[in-house]
């Protein structure tokens, strides 16, 4: 039975202190890719087609990184910490074809960095297939419970974050003719 924790509230909540949140969106996140990748699958060729996804050092972006991989794609897979566990267990665990990029979303040069390095990557006639938008901020409970500091940084990542690595990559998505953006 999950227990209401109010401590855990007032100091964020990350995703392995609710396993019931994480398994559902996990489910719905994969049950979504399943679902487009079985309608294409007499179709679709995933070899040469390359994806970025953002926040792979653990949860969701981690589990589609490995399945995207292992399906064939090229990954980029963008992590907060490029160094740290999440991405080495994720480089150890898949094919040369997944790559690990240094990419905090709320960093505007980061973001710039990794358009540039996926773009060096591909032929002139190449772009991305796909992006998922996964780097995110959970959190929950009262308003009143969270200094402003917390909320700024929820809107840096969440909104601001997520348009700006949307934005940036557009160009490249057009030029590969890429199909989702999640």
């Amino acid at each position: 039975m999950w227990k209401f924790d109010l401590a855990a509230l007032r100091t964020g909540i990350s995703w392995g202190e609710t396993p019931i949140i994480t398994t559902t969106l996990s489910a719905v996140v994969a049950l979504v890719l399943y679902r487009r990748w079985r309608k294409s699958r007499g179709q679709l060729q995933p070899s040469g087609k390359t994806v970025l996804i953002t926040g792979c050092d653990s949860g969701i972006g981690y589990i589609v990184a490995r399945w995207l991989d292992k399906l064939g794609f090229t990954v980029y897979a963008g992590c907060l910490f490029a160094d740290g566990d999440g991405a080495q267990k994720l480089k150890d665990s898949c094919s040369t074809r997944l790559r690990i990029i240094q990419l905090d979303i709320t960093d505007a040069q980061q973001v710039a960095k990794a358009v540039a390095t996926i773009e060096e990557s591909l032929s002139p006639a190449e772009g991305l297939y796909g992006l998922v938008n996964n780097a995110g901020i959970l959190s929950m409970g009262a308003l009143e419970w969270y200094p402003d500091a917390h909320w700024t940084q929820v809107v840096d990542v969440n909104i601001k974050g997520t348009f700006r690595v949307t934005k940036s990559f557009l160009p490249l998505i057009r030029r590969g003719r890429g199909k989702y953006i999640l």
